[in-house]
């Protein structure tokens, strides 16, 4: 028989609904006796708790967290719940203890401690929201004040240039005129401001050099299809011999031609077919292989890039 082990300040917490307080003790039920963080998953918290529902088990967890009963965080696939006792719970439980001391008669002074600390916590409450507008408030004011201080000294400046541009003139002189000449006046001051500087002619930009030309490939009548008709006539009958022309092997002879500009004249690879029939390895005359045939040589393998390298360097010459 498991006995359940659960702090009294549980039972005196009139903020607990029926569900929460079930989950609570079933949370306790999963503590030992050093530690009190306990990691259950939601389905074994359902089973202590006569099957209720995961989503209301995981609200009341949630409500008991903000309620100080425990503090949640998730910890690989489960929830971690490390079980505490809130101060409001304590100080209700020492109340009871008082009042269970003093007597009968006080009971009913239960009943005023609990609304007066409510009432409390509500104040408490609503002076830090009411902090947090005022502070608000405030560093709104004082950013307004300090720009409008920001702006007195331009306007203060502007009214001071407008000051310095207009002439002095002494009191004594109201004709400066004398026999129709200008009198100069040695107090006249005038501030004549500089003249704006000429914009600099922006460079006209430099005409770019024409591109040359590329030179037009040179066109032969080395054809893909005309390669493989070549091959059929020299080599068919000596080596397999291809049916059609297919795509890869079009990319293949155009990559070959495109290599060396002799390529595009049909001689060339007349010469090349001519030089593999003179290579007997090539043509299967050599050693047999494992299957008891020996090796030779096809269309593909010839037109591929390395291999051609190695016959016409003379690598497989009889």
């Amino acid at each position: 028989m498991q006995i359940l082990v659960i702090p009294t300040a549980a039972l005196f917490d009139d903020r607990l609904t029926g569900r929460e307080r079930r989950v609570l003790f079933a949370l306790y039920s999963f503590a030992g006796k050093k530690s009190q963080t306990v990691w259950p998953s939601l389905e074994s918290i359902s089973r202590r708790t006569n099957g209720m529902d995961a989503s209301i088990i995981s609200k009341s967890t949630t409500r008991l967290a903000k309620l100080g009963w425990l503090t949640k965080h998730r910890r690989w696939k489960l929830n971690q719940y490390t079980l505490t006792v809130p101060k409001y719970a304590q100080m209700l439980m020492e109340m009871d203890a008082e009042i269970e001391l003093q007597g009968d008669d006080k009971k009913d002074s239960r009943l005023v401690k609990t609304t007066n600390l409510v009432e409390m916590t509500n104040l408490v409450e609503m002076t830090k929201s009411r902090l947090v507008k005022t502070t608000k408030c405030r560093l709104v004011e004082m950013t307004k004040c300090r720009l409008v201080e920001m702006t007195k000294p331009i306007e203060l400046t502007n009214e001071l240039t407008k000051e310095l541009n207009k002439p002095l003139r002494s009191s004594e002189d109201k004709n400066p005129k004398i026999n129709g000449h200008e009198k100069a006046d040695p107090m006249r001051i005038s501030y004549q401001p500089e003249p704006p500087p000429k914009p600099t002619p922006e460079p006209e930009p430099k005409s770019k050099p024409k591109p040359k030309p590329k030179p037009k490939p040179e066109t032969g009548d080395a054809t893909p299809k005309a390669v493989g008709d070549l091959y059929n006539e020299l080599l068919g009958p000596k080596l397999k011999p291809i049916k059609l022309v297919n795509t890869p092997r079009q990319r293949a002879i155009r990559a070959r031609i495109s290599e060396d500009p002799k390529r595009r004249s049909l001689d060339w690879w007349r010469r090349y077919f001519g030089f593999v029939e003179q290579c007997e390895f090539l043509l299967g005359h050599g050693p047999p292989r494992d299957n008891g045939k020996p090796w030779h040589a096809d269309f593909d393998w010839l037109i591929n890039e390395a291999n051609l390298t190695k016959v016409i360097e003379g690598k497989y010459a009889s």
